[in-house]
C-alpha cells in the first residue's frame, strides 16, 4: 500500500512508483523481486525517490532490474564522468534529448563495511539492469531516481561582458559541485546540470562553441567549484581538449 509512514513512500512489498520530474512528468517505475532479495524499502525523499535493498549471501551474481514506464519516447543512458568512462549511473533524457531525472547507484557495502562492485547497464532503452558481485555477507544496495531543475542547480546564469568577452556568468549552488565521494553521483548530476545551461542559455546569440563551453563548465564544476564564483564560460575560448583546459585554470588562453 503505497502512503506515508514518516519518510516512507511505498511498502516493502510494493513493485512499483512513480517518480515526477521537474517538467512535470509522470514516469512509473516498476521494481524487481529477485528471489536473492530479503528486504527491500521504498522511501520519498525530495526531488525523487529512494529505494533501500537488502541482498542475502551469493555464490552468484544478483540481477535486479528496474523498469521505467517511459511512453513519450524518453530513453535512459549511462552516464559517464569528464573523461568519456561509463559510471554506475544514469539519466533520463525526453524525445528532444533533454535530460529530465538522475539515477543514481551509490557504492554498494557488505555488513561488514567492505565495497561490493556493482555494474550497471540499459536494456531496451528503458530498463536499468543492475548486477551485484557475490558476497559472503548481506549487501546493502542503495538506488535514487531524482529529477533537478536548473533553479535547484543556480541561483542565477546571465550574459555579461568581462575583461572584454561575452561570457555566461553562474552563480551554482552546492548540489551542483559538491565533490561526492561516489563518482557516480558527480557524473549523473555532471550530465544534468550542463543540459540544463545548454536548454536555458543556448538559444541566445552570444552562445557559441558548445564543446569548449562544456570543458570549461566541468573544469569550473571539478576545481573551482564554491571557493570561486561565479563560473564563467566563454564562447570566444577556442576549442583545446579537456586537459589543456584544465592545465589553463579553466580558461586556456585566445
Amino acid at each position: 500500500m503505497i502512503g506515508y509512514n514518516n519518510k516512507i513512500f511505498a511498502e516493502t512489498n510494493e513493485n512499483n512508483v512513480v517518480l515526477s520530474t521537474s517538467e512535470g512528468t509522470q514516469i512509473k517505475i516498476e521494481l524487481d523481486n529477485s528471489e536473492e532479495i530479503i528486504d527491500k524499502k521504498v522511501y520519498k525523499v525530495e526531488n525523487g525517490v529512494k529505494q533501500e535493498l537488502i541482498i542475502q549471501p551469493s555464490r552468484k551474481k544478483t540481477d535486479y532490474r528496474m523498469e521505467f514506464n517511459l511512453e513519450n519516447e524518453e530513453y535512459l543512458k549511462i552516464a559517464q564522468d569528464e573523461f568519456g568512462n561509463d559510471t554506475n549511473s544514469a539519466n533520463i533524457f525526453n524525445k528532444n534529448g533533454e535530460s529530465i531525472a538522475v539515477v543514481l547507484i551509490p557504492i554498494s557495502k557488505a555488513e561488514n563495511g567492505k565495497e561490493v562492485d556493482v555494474e550497471v547497464s540499459v536494456e531496451n532503452k528503458n530498463v536499468l539492469k543492475i548486477e551485484v558481485e557475490p558476497s559472503v555477507q548481506s549487501t546493502f544496495v542503495q538506488i535514487q531516481a531524482l529529477s533537478y531543475s536548473y533553479s535547484d542547480y543556480f541561483s542565477s546564469g546571465k550574459w555579461i561582458t568581462r575583461d572584454g568577452l561575452i561570457s555566461l556568468s553562474l552563480s551554482p549552488k552546492k548540489l551542483v559541485y559538491e565533490r561526492h565521494s561516489n563518482p557516480n553521483l558527480h557524473a549523473a548530476i555532471g550530465v544534468d546540470s550542463w543540459n540544463k545551461v545548454v536548454n536555458k542559455h543556448s538559444s541566445s546569440s552570444n552562445w557559441k562553441n558548445t564543446a569548449q563551453m562544456k570543458n570549461q563548465y566541468i573544469c569550473h564544476r571539478d576545481y573551482a567549484q564554491g571557493f570561486k564564483t561565479p563560473w564563467n564560460l566563454e564562447p570566444a575560448r577556442p576549442l583545446v581538449s579537456y586537459a589543456e583546459t584544465v592545465k589553463h585554470a579553466c580558461n586556456n588562453p585566445l
